[in-house]
């Protein structure tokens, strides 16, 4: 009994660790895009999910974690594939990453590091959490769509934040028919999202 309780009490210290530092890196990110005059930039989707999965970790709530992981987990992969690919064999391969090989400022490089760990750390809080999500998949749909809106509504079209006024990759053109293509890489952002999170869910079992 006393060893469960070592191990619960560990468990939670481990999960509100994990989401302080995702919290607090996202808070980070959204303050200095303000506080340097590209407020734009605070409506990537990466940089919400980290304080709202760090959020989601301190008040317990399992589906607003899933939910975020669900949104981020396609994009993040294709970010690292082609930052990989361009670190390997010095040439772009979609085109996502260039920015990073470009003269960033030291802090604006330093926050895009959270692609490397928002993944590990997400689903590694989400293992630990107890109980079970509901209707996660619902919620990311809904969050994704009113991300996308807002991004188009209240953003600067030469920063194409969450790539919703032009293709962040080289394969998909930017043309007439992009805001009907975008609206399908949301639809597969999240059934890649959904199928990853359930195949997880099996090996857990």
């Amino acid at each position: 009994m006393v060893n469960m309780i070592k191990n619960d009490k560990l468990k939670q210290t481990s999960i509100y660790i994990i989401g302080l530092i995702l919290f607090a890196y996202g808070l980070l990110a959204i303050n200095y895009f303000v506080y340097i005059g590209l407020g734009s930039e605070a409506f990537w989707v990466c940089y919400l999910a980290l304080i709202l999965i760090g959020f989601g970790a301190f008040i317990g709530n399992k589906t607003l974690v899933e939910s975020q992981l669900i949104i981020i987990t396609a994009p993040v992969l294709v970010w690292l594939i082609d930052f990989f690919y361009r670190l390997v064999f010095a040439q772009s391969l979609w085109g996502i990453t260039d920015y990073f090989f470009t003269n960033l400022l030291p802090l604006s490089r330093f926050i895009s590091l959270e692609h490397f760990f928002i993944l590990p750390l997400g689903y590694l809080l989400w293992w630990l959490m107890p109980g079970r999500a509901s209707w996660a998949g619902l919620l990311a749909s809904s969050e994704i769509l009113l991300i996308w809106v807002s991004s188009y509504l209240f953003t600067k079209p030469e920063f194409n934040v969450n790539c919703v006024f032009q293709s962040c990759l080289s394969f998909i053109p930017t043309n007439s028919f992009y805001s009907f293509y975008s609206l399908l890489i949301v639809l597969v952002i999240i059934l890649v999202g959904i199928l990853i999170i359930n195949i997880i869910k099996r090996l857990k079992r």
